[in-house]
């Protein structure tokens, strides 16, 4: 999923330079005119050869790795341990929805209702070590009172009757394992994989695992994963008002989400 940047130290090249010598011009003996003669002049002695001593250039030291621009930048490196990222959702451009089977009195077949908010928020911390994706910690809290469908009525009964959200505000998910997802995203390919880990509801934790996609653009992380869930299971039972209204015991979740990177180290 992710890389990381490699650079490597460049090496200065230690240069010699080396100074030839002239070699001297003996003097002519000059022709007697006396009787007396003069001795030649001494030949001067050859200068000694100027050498220059070797230039000595330290090594540079190899520059620390630069920080990450994009998440697509990061490669994963066998020798080194596992660099952390940090991903953060972004509630604005992200949401959570459900939907359950509804059935009315006097209708023939069920319908689909469905209620959504945008109050999330969570990030996830992730690595690369050994080839494999590592999790370092991970968490995601979703304001149940914020729930709105399309009828009012519904939403306060679903507050007050069923999932008390006045008492028990929040629902809780929190990511410990990740099946099917590469170390290394491909630029704008969408990835299936599987994400379980622990769903927090009235102060009642089950198991849950979501069949999931992520899309890599850049720093931005776009998902969607989708899982199912038993009233039941969290301590009360399908909606059911004299017969004349009913829901069935499976709520299906959905959560859309964009996640932005806002730190590596």
């Amino acid at each position: 999923m992710f890389r990381l940047i490699s650079l490597f130290a460049i090496l200065g090249i230690a240069l010699f330079a080396l100074q030839g010598c002239a070699q001297p011009t003996p003097t002519p003996v000059p022709t007697p005119t006396a009787p007396a003669t003069s001795k030649p002049t001494d030949a001067p002695k050859p200068a000694a050869p100027t050498v220059s001593a070797p230039a000595t250039s330290k090594p540079t030291d190899a520059p620390k790795p630069a920080a990450p621009t994009t998440a697509s930048e990061l490669k994963y490196d066998p020798k080194a341990s596992a660099t952390l990222y940090t991903f953060q959702v972004v509630p604005a451009e992200s949401e959570v929805g459900y939907g359950v089977r509804e059935l009315f009195f006097g209708q023939p077949a069920p319908q689909i209702t469905r209620g959504s908010t945008k109050a999330i928020e969570g990030q996830f911390v992730a690595g690369v070590k050994d080839g494999k994706l590592v999790l370092q910690s991970s968490a995601f809290k979703v304001d149940l009172r914020t729930l709105k469908s399309d009828q009012g009525v519904r939403d306060q009964a679903i507050r007050s009757r069923w999932l008390e959200s006045d008492k028990y505000p929040f629902a809780e998910f929190t990511l410990t394992n990740i099946d099917g997802l590469p170390p290394e995203l491909k630029e704008g390919v969408e990835t299936k994989f599987k994400a379980s880990g622990t769903m927090k509801i009235r102060e009642i934790t089950k198991p849950a695992t979501f069949d999931a996609t992520a899309t890599l653009n850049g720093n931005k992380l776009t998902g969607t994963a989708t899982t199912s869930l038993l009233m039941k299971d969290f301590g009360f039972e399908p909606p059911d008002i004299a017969g004349r209204f009913t829901v069935s015991d499976g709520v299906t979740l959905t959560v859309k989400g964009l996640a932005n990177l806002i730190a590596a180290k």
